[in-house]
């Protein structure tokens, strides 16, 4: 037989550049609609590695001497591409595709040292757009791309792509070397879109969101580039990118003495398997000199549910690196509220997307959303609620109790001068950012134990929430009422409150009574009414307190409710006089010295936390600041074994 340069020795088969010519010159001869079906054997070349070239090449011999046999039975065109890969063309059948795939599994298997390292996969391209006929090798180039699709998926060894598939893979091939270069000249921003009080709309912070303004086609939609970045890997440069460019920004503004509000910044599942993430942020912050707490750090909720036990170790590692850490999009396809006492997150991030409230749904919906809300709320954990454009949504998520929001109805995304600009003004800053009420509400939740009943209360919207109270009827709470004073009502309704206290109950609960509190000054309001408890009615006492941190950006009132026993007041009243008394206040364990502090000022917070959690240790330490008069005495008073005997022997 004469060699032909045309044909490939080894495998008996046409060369790639033959086998395309034969190609094109066919499809301008034939109409008819023909698909191509392209082979990869997976690690081909560890296979000459490990046992041989001599037995590779007649393995690729074998496909090859298949291929041409199944040409001259069926009409088929088959050509030799290189290496390991071969391509077999021929009019649309789909039984004929099956049986092309299952004869090359079973030759490929007749090699006994091929196992699941050597998969065979196969990519194959449908033209069906009788407009558009693509060359022979622009339908190779989809078939290629198809093979990399099922080495991607992995579910199966064969991936077919037809004419609208092929033309969004290769604009995605296109796009990546316009992304290097983009990347490469500084195209890449970031836009900051404000996080505000839900009540007030002040700005507490922003969240950066990453932005490609090209000099030739303008602003392009994070959509066309991020779905493409995070299926080759390459999100975690852009990534890396943003996060350094939001610590150099925080930077200028510290050095030009701006205001500064923590900015949040996003971080995928890729980005803690594929780096270290701790070690990245704390670079950054030191490179930059930028305090942890300006830069905040937004998980998705669907990578804690993918791979809980890396995403926790991340989190737990950043956390004590001094960054908070946020859930994002919590509710957008994966909620759980189950999943939210495992977590240590600092903040919620309820995405308003995944409820798309309708007349048919809207009550069911405000049902789900409290629901996460009072759930958060018993964990202590702070809720932003994100995607808000309408007042309804506002509103609504004013009543259920949400704190904090974020979307188009405040801000849109904005340029970083823009936003820069907000915060010029003061009337549009909050005084304070997002804060977990944790600390704040230890003492509380101390005294709390002395009461039937505690709601935190916003005096100017009714919006509640419970921070301790025991079993109530469904008529009662379900479905939940709206403000505090349709819960109050409810009660009054259901026949619960005495006739004769009814009028007192809501006078002292009303709106113009809690504003005229505030407007007086007084710290504390208490009225007696009756509530109908088991078989009877029975006394309580019902107060309405001022917090001591009360202000236009944390409007909490308390509403307590204390059955009204002379004990239970007295140890309850004698705790309030002594927080207002003191200046410093520790709960101690007298067998082993532990203590913690309910109540401090700044400078003793930092003098506690230089010294060891020892009280004894720390009681000798402080007496060196007192007059050498009063040593004595102190010394004596703060002797260990007296300490413990006067509380053992309950003196």
């Amino acid at each position: 037989m004469t060699e032909s340069p045309n044909i490939d020795i080894l495998t008996g088969l046409p060369t790639s550049r033959y086998y395309w010519a034969i190609l094109d010159e066919m499809f301008a001869n034939d109409p008819d609609d023909y698909c191509m079906l392209t082979l990869d054997i997976e690690h081909f070349s560890f296979f000459n590695k490990w046992y041989g070239r001599k037995k590779g090449d007649d393995m690729l011999n074998t496909i090859g001497s298949f291929l041409v046999a199944v040409d001259r039975v069926n009409g088929t065109h088959s050509g030799y591409m290189g290496g390991d890969n071969f391509s077999i063309t021929f009019k649309r059948n789909a039984e004929l595709a099956s049986d092309l795939c299952a004869g090359i599994r079973n030759v490929i298997s007749m090699y006994p040292a091929i196992d699941s390292s050597f998969r065979p996969f196969f990519g194959g391209y449908i033209n069906n757009n009788k407009e558009i006929k693509p060359t022979a090798i622009e339908m190779y180039d989809y078939t290629v791309t198809a093979i990399n699709k099922a080495m991607e998926t992995m579910d199966s060894d064969v991936y077919w792509v037809d004419d609208v598939m092929a033309e969004r893979m290769q604009k995605e091939i296109d796009l990546m070397p316009k992304i290097h270069m983009a990347m490469k000249n500084g195209e890449f921003t970031f836009f900051l879109q404000p996080k505000c009080f839900l009540n007030s709309g002040k700005i507490i912070g922003a969240e950066a969101l990453v932005r490609w303004v090209s000099p030739t086609e303008g602003m392009i939609s994070p959509g066309k580039f991020i779905p493409v970045m995070e299926k080759n890997g390459f999100i975690t440069y852009l990534d890396k990118y943003v996060w350094e460019l939001v610590c150099k920004t925080i930077r200028r503004w510290m050095d030009e003495g701006r205001r500064v509000l923590p900015i949040s910044v996003n971080v995928s599942r890729i980005d803690v398997y594929a780096l270290d993430i701790v070690q990245v942020f704390t670079s950054l912050i030191e490179k930059y000199k930028v305090p942890a707490t300006f830069i905040e750090i937004e998980i998705t909720e669907s990578a804690y549910v993918e791979n809980e036990a890396i995403i926790k170790d991340a989190e737990e590692a950043l956390k004590k690196a001094g960054f908070k850490i946020l859930i994002d999009d919590f509710g957008s396809g994966y909620s759980s509220l189950n999943m939210l006492k495992d977590v240590d997150a600092d903040v919620l991030k309820l995405d308003m997307r995944f409820l798309d409230l309708n007349e048919s749904n809207n009550a069911k919906g405000l049902q789900i959303i409290g629901s996460v809300l009072n759930m958060a709320h018993e964990i202590d954990l702070p809720t932003i609620a994100e995607g808000i454009e309408t007042e309804f949504q506002k509103q609504m998520l004013t009543l259920l109790g949400c704190e904090y929001a974020q979307g188009y109805y405040f801000y849109k995304p904005l340029p970083i001068p823009e936003y820069e600009k907000l915060l010029e003004n003061p009337s549009l800053v909050a005084d304070s950012a997002v804060q977990q009420r944790k600390l704040g509400r230890s003492y509380l939740n101390e005294l709390a134990e002395y009461f039937w009943k505690v709601a935190e209360v916003n005096p100017y919207t009714g919006e509640y929430r419970f921070i301790r109270k025991f079993f109530e009827p469904d008529f009662i709470t379900t479905p939940r009422p709206v403000n505090i004073w349709e819960y109050i009502s409810r009660y009054i309704k259901n026949g619960f409150i005495h006739q004769d206290d009814i009028t007192r109950f809501q006078d002292a609960s009303c709106k113009e009574s809690l504003l005229d509190q505030l407007r007086m000054n007084h710290r504390k309001r208490r009225t007696h009414i009756r509530y109908f408890i088991g078989d009877g009615f029975r006394w309580f006492a019902f107060e309405t307190i001022r917090s001591n941190q009360f202000s236009e950006d944390n409007p909490w009132m308390l509403f307590a409710w204390k059955e009204a026993d002379v004990d239970t007041a007295n140890r309850e009243d004698t705790l309030s006089v002594m927080y207002d008394a003191f200046r410093t206040i520790i709960k101690l364990n007298p067998l082993n010295g532990d203590f913690s502090i309910i109540k401090a000022s700044p400078k003793e917070l930092s003098d506690f936390s230089e010294v060891s959690k020892d009280i004894f240790i720390w009681a000798k330490i402080f007496a060196g600041r007192l007059h050498t008069d009063d040593m004595e005495n102190f010394y004596k008073f703060i002797d260990v074994v007296a300490v413990r005997r006067h509380f053992i022997s309950g003196g």
